[in-house]
């Protein structure tokens, strides 16, 4: 049912809409108050849990209780489950692009509002240029379509990839798919809703994806924009399962879509990580694969140093789906290898030798 057919739910989505923007203000708020103060150390960790900074357990102090006593129920990447007594539970992301912030680069603050019986039903993102805030709110109303300030979104009309600018979670790996130019920014948010406007002609995420509250609010806007959103493990998603992760693509058109969906398919499906996580590393028959002109785990290398050099086993697969990692223009075989790190952390490019192991 969409919102609009529904009088209740319409207001319903219209006043938690108006929560989460408010929410969101008070968000940006600390930062300004943070930015004014000027202390030393204000955007380190914060010492709480692993990779969490200060200033996103502030943000998140700032706009939680307001929404908790509206009565309703907050799941937040920052402090988890608060329980109210509505219906509705917004999931919000305070900063999305911390590490960002903290080094004065664009940031996003993400919140999604879901209802039990009727899925995500109004969402809002904000888009922050450099450290101080801009009060640029994307938002949207399932049914209603998506707007940047009360200005109706317009998507690309680009077909191919070779002709897009695509966003991509990994600005390596983003190199593999043909696009006619990839940007990566940090925030997953942003990559994705700027997907709506003359930013981005679509995203792809390389990666083991996003938890709810990174991409809840991104994905209805972009939705309600027209843009097609695919889940690439094709799982469903539950909204309030804060462990479970999902990666997507987003394009404006069908023909984008189809070509960008199956490259990244193929790519998932190719790579000897399972989920794209690395966390075991790129291994055969149990034991770390070392490449001789490496001189080390190449798996622990492209798993734990994100993705600044390719294994040559991927090369190979790669190559058997068409794809160039490398970046070249001529087509790539698997008698070609992409970059790839060596002992002391140079770049070469380099021919593999006969057939892989697998």
């Amino acid at each position: 049912m969409l919102v609009k057919e529904n009088a209740f739910l319409l207001e319903t989505a219209r006043r938690a809409l108006e929560a989460m923007r408010v929410a969101t203000e008070l968000i940006e708020e600390s930062v300004r108050r943070e930015i004014e103060r000027g202390a030393a150390g204000q955007w380190g960790l914060s010492g709480l849990k692993p990779s969490q900074y200060a200033h996103d357990v502030r943000a998140d102090d700032a706009a939680i209780p307001y929404l908790h006593n509206f009565g309703y129920n907050v799941l937040s990447e920052e402090s988890g489950f608060h329980s109210g007594p509505r219906d509705v539970v917004i999931i919000v992301d305070p900063i999305d692009g911390s590490t960002n912030l903290g080094r004065g680069l664009s940031w996003a603050t993400s919140m999604a509002a879901y209802h039990p019986e009727h899925g995500v039903i109004a969402a809002l993102c904000a888009h922050n240029i450099e450290r101080t805030p801009r009060g640029v709110y994307f938002s949207a109303i399932k049914g209603e379509g998506a707007s940047r300030n009360g200005v109706s979104l317009q998507r690309s009309s680009v077909t191919r990839l070779d002709r897009a600018m695509l966003a991509v979670s990994d600005p390596v790996r983003g190199g593999w798919v043909g696009a006619m130019q990839t940007r990566s920014i940090g925030a997953g948010v942003l990559e994705m809703i700027l997907t709506t406007t003359d930013t981005f002609d679509a995203y792809a995420n390389f990666g083991v994806g996003h938890n709810v509250w990174d991409f809840l609010g991104a994905k209805l806007i972009c939705e309600e924009a027209g843009m097609i959103v695919t889940e690439l493990d094709g799982r469903e998603i539950d909204p309030l399962d804060p462990d479970a992760r999902h990666a997507f693509a987003i394009a404006p058109t069908a023909e984008l879509s189809a070509e960008l969906v199956t490259k990244l398919r193929a790519l998932r499906a190719h790579s000897h990580a399972p989920e794209w996580g690395y966390e075991d590393g790129l291994r055969a028959n149990g034991t770390p694969h070392v490449d001789p002109r490496i001189g080390s785990e190449s798996g622990h290398q492209f798993g734990r140093l994100a993705a600044d050099c390719v294994d040559v086993r991927i090369a190979a697969d790669l190559g058997r789906i068409g794809i160039d990692p490398s970046g070249n223009a001529e087509a790539f075989t698997p008698t070609h290898a992409p970059f790839v790190r060596d002992g002391v952390g140079a770049l070469h490019l380099g021919p593999v030798s006969g057939e892989l192991e697998r």
